[in-house]
């Protein structure tokens, strides 16, 4: 993948925050009291998620999401461990099938929110086929979104030489370490559906689901984040036992397991922007973020250098 200056700059602030311990700070800060942070990845690499894995068990204890669920339904925490950490993987991509390893290796156990209508069939992820289009089909109604791919000759049935999604086979093997929740059937965009459509992606899903792994499936996750109050009661309605959003934050035990927040995680992260995240000041890094991630890096490079001038024994002192 191509590296923009965008990257370059993010890469650089979070490492300075990272090494100078702010981040540290402000990720403590964010975790005080009783919260469970839930993460959210697609389609990591086992490499990735290894050295992830690695750095997020020296801070965290990683449960499953059934934990975190349970805790909220009984109005309870005192089963859980001191810094829950939820693992979440969405759409069911066929990359998630090298992960198992990965997480045997770890001893942790992870969700992933599978799109029904995919996982198990050779059907490609819509948005794969609209290309730079797919941020402007997210915000057309159902009906428009459909009419824009046949127009671009995107068939949702077609059935192509590769699969994009997990196979049964693939889903079966990971069942040991992975949950598997609903995603819908083919990741529309909910709030832009009718009330019939909307229904039949929320409640077939979870069937199929079931079909597919013969376990239950409690958990659903929002395409995209977007939900409607008509969406939450269909997802209640349909008897899932949480929904996960894309809303940055933690859980905490006043959180309504419906409208679950979490934090987004960039399949190719380094540790440093990770750090980052978990302090939930990254977002996307906008303008406003970028410059305050600055003005903290500027200060602690020259009070750093500072400290080093004025330390005739460092080696790095000599010639300032």
């Amino acid at each position: 993948m191509l590296r923009t200056a965008r990257d370059t700059l993010r890469e650089t602030v979070a490492r300075g925050l990272h090494r100078s311990g702010l981040s540290t700070r402000l990720r403590r800060a964010q975790e005080r009291g009783r919260v469970a942070t839930l993460l959210v990845y697609h389609d990591p690499s086992p490499e990735v998620l290894d050295a992830h894995l690695r750095f997020l068990c020296q801070h965290y204890d990683i449960v499953p999401l059934d934990a975190v669920v349970d805790a909220l339904h009984r109005r309870d925490w005192s089963a859980l461990p001191p810094r829950p950490l939820v693992l979440t993987i969405d759409d069911g991509h066929r990359g998630n099938a090298a992960l198992a390893d990965v997480l045997r290796a770890h001893g942790v156990r992870a969700t992933i929110y599978a799109c029904s209508a995919l996982v198990g069939t050779h059907r490609h992820f819509w948005w794969t086929h609209a290309g730079k289009r797919a941020h402007a089909f997210i915000e057309l109604s159902q009906e428009d979104r459909l009419a824009a791919l046949a127009a671009l000759g995107v068939d949702p049935e077609e059935e192509h030489p590769s699969p994009q999604a997990l196979s049964r086979d693939e889903m079966e093997r990971l069942r040991p370490w992975v949950d598997f929740g609903s995603h819908t059937r083919t990741h529309p965009i909910l709030p832009h559906c009718d009330a019939p459509t909307a229904r039949q992606e929320i409640q077939a899903s979870r069937a199929e689901i079931r079909a597919l792994t013969g376990a239950p499936c409690d958990h659903f996750c929002f395409p995209n984040g977007d939900f409607s109050p008509r969406d939450l009661d269909l997802v209640r309605q349909a008897g899932y036992r949480s929904a996960r959003t894309t809303r940055v934050g933690r859980v905490d035990e006043t959180t309504d397991p419906f409208v679950l927040p979490a934090i987004g995680v960039g399949d190719g992260d380094s540790i440093d922007v990770l750090a980052l995240r978990l302090a939930t000041f990254y977002g996307v890094l906008g303008s406003s973020t970028v410059r305050a991630c600055r003005h903290m890096l500027r200060r602690w490079t020259r009070s750093r250098h500072a400290a080093q001038a004025a330390d005739p024994r460092r080696p790095d002192a000599a010639g300032r």
